[in-house]
């Protein structure tokens, strides 16, 4: 797997943990993992696969981004979007980058780091991780100067606002990396876009840039781009704190009422679940591609493992075929009604 693969998978996991303490009883889920799973988390945090980014860790920090992945799982899904031409609503913006969940509007995007300036590109890699109903990001790949360059801007909501919890740069040095910005005052109300200019300095471990967007309209958790969980249903497990907060648990964790099992039909776990009236939803995970899509219903095939999600809902994962494939325009979300997790009534108890 390559960097960028590599850092799809665990970066929105990782983000907002990174300086955060780990707790000490967390450090023996690795080993409630299925087999397989344990063999594909180890694949990807073996240092030499990680290379520069993390050729520095101790065995101790493996251990834990092992469990920060783990306890982190519910972001897990990620949508390649290669550019496409702006659309009729961009007005006189010059620059048009979105997906599915997120949009970045602008007629100008420079990032002054390691002493270069940098300018996002029309044709820059654009993807999400389309998270949940309080979580989203919109990144953006490029290279410019012979230097990677990316910009990654991290989305949190409630029930009625969304706001920008983080944006990472490169610092233009070769290896690269992060510079960290803050910028609470990027918000708006949900269905609402942010619209202004945007000047932020940043720092980072080994250098400090500058970002300016210019003319910019923002948006995020568009109507019709999150999760519809069934009326009435009930929380199964533990509820995050905060938009930004994560659950830390085991994988597979029992569920009252319902007797799951590996290779279970998901459809037989969908009924069982309905019945219980659980709020739960499903990952249709297909690694041909390296990415995947929620389900508000049961996708083909049988759950592999199961997790909690940051509401206390549960989050069945599914793998198609081998050689089946996402394609890059397919939807994130597969029959969840068209409508966010916004509402009291369809929502796990806490949110």
């Amino acid at each position: 797997m390559n960097d960028l693969a590599f850092e799809r998978e665990l970066r929105s996991t990782l983000h907002a943990l990174a300086p955060a303490d780990v707790p000490a009883s967390l450090s023996n889920s690795l080993a409630t993992l299925p087999d397989g799973h344990r063999r594909r988390l180890a694949a990807l945090l073996w240092p030499g696969t990680i290379g520069h980014r993390l050729a520095a860790a101790t065995m101790s920090l493996l251990a834990v981004t092992v469990v920060v992945v783990l306890a982190s799982v519910v972001a897990f899904g990620y949508g390649l979007h290669l550019p496409t031409a702006p659309d009729a609503g961009s007005g006189s913006r010059q620059f048009d980058w979105h997906t599915q969940v997120a949009s970045l509007q602008a007629d100008a995007v420079t990032i002054d780091a390691g002493g270069r300036t940098f300018h996002v590109p029309a044709g820059a890699q654009v993807h999400s991780d389309p998270g949940d109903s309080a979580y989203q990001t919109l990144e953006l790949d490029w290279t410019e100067q012979g230097i990677e360059q990316r910009l990654y801007m991290y989305f949190a909501a409630d029930n009625a606002d969304w706001w920008v919890s983080q944006i990472r740069t490169y610092d233009g040095n070769n290896p690269p990396g992060w510079v960290y910005y803050q910028a609470p005052e990027l918000k708006a109300g949900r269905g609402q876009s942010y619209d202004g200019n945007v000047d932020l300095n940043g720092s980072g471990d080994h250098g400090s840039g500058r970002l300016r967007m210019t003319n910019v309209r923002l948006s995020a958790f568009a109507s019709g781009t999150g999760v519809a969980y069934q009326p009435g249903c009930i929380a199964a497990g533990p509820i995050a704190s905060g938009a930004d907060q994560l659950v830390a648990q085991t994988g597979n964790p029992p569920i009252a009422g319902v007797d799951l099992h590996a290779a279970m039909s998901a459809a037989e776990a969908d009924a069982g679940l309905n019945r219980a009236g659980i709020c739960h939803e499903f990952r249709y995970d297909y690694p041909a591609s390296n990415s995947g899509q929620t389900w508000c219903t049961a996708p083909p095939g049988n759950i592999t493992w199961w997790v909690f999600g940051s509401h206390g809902e549960l989050i069945l994962f599914v793998e198609a075929g081998p050689a089946e494939t996402l394609a890059p325009n397919a939807p994130y979300f597969v029959g969840c009604s068209g409508a966010p997790l916004d509402s009291h009534e369809t929502s796990p108890p806490g949110f």
